[in-house]
């Protein structure tokens, strides 16, 4: 079977409207319509906080990431195909931009964690061997005679005549 691309009108309306139209049905038999939203940028971090809690509350989290605004009743209301639906419709239209974000935050703690890593070695070296932190040519840890800077000293001369 061979994927086939959906139609630019659909990711158009989907861009637009920041999300998509979902027909969800209530175990009362009710169906409604409801907006599985493309959650913003700004909403990454939670949203990666209720995706890798593989708990219950981690579940209800992230369904409530995509449509958001709803009690805890409406919820409860749902059939279990309809929760599926709203996972799979969220997952579809977040996950390609929230994976590019992760993996963009891991390169940045990645970085961090490696200059963290470069700093704890050179701190421990200096403890290990005092005469590095001193400059070249220095007993005691200021700079040698031959390159003291005076604070202040006697500005250019000029005439005055």
């Amino acid at each position: 079977m061979e994927d086939v691309k959906q139609p630019p009108a659909r990711e158009v309306h989907e861009a637009l409207y920041d999300g998509a139209d979902l027909k969800v049905t209530h175990c009362d038999g009710r169906a409604e319509m409801v907006k599985v939203r493309k959650i913003p940028r700004s909403e990454f971090a939670a949203y990666a906080l209720a995706v890798t809690d593989e708990g219950e509350q981690g579940e209800a989290d992230e369904l409530r990431c995509y449509v958001p605004g709803r009690d805890d009743a409406w919820w409860a209301g749902l059939t279990d195909e309809s929760r599926e639906a709203i996972a799979a419709e969220g997952t579809r239209l977040n996950f390609p931009d929230f994976a590019r974000w992760w993996r963009r935050r891991a390169r940045l703690v990645n970085l961090a964690s490696q200059d963290t890593e470069a700093i704890r070695r050179a701190a421990a070296l200096l403890e290990s061997d005092p005469t590095l932190s001193r400059p070249p040519g220095s007993r005691n840890g200021s700079p040698p005679p031959a390159i003291r800077v005076p604070l202040s000293g006697p500005g250019p001369r000029t005439s005055s005549r």
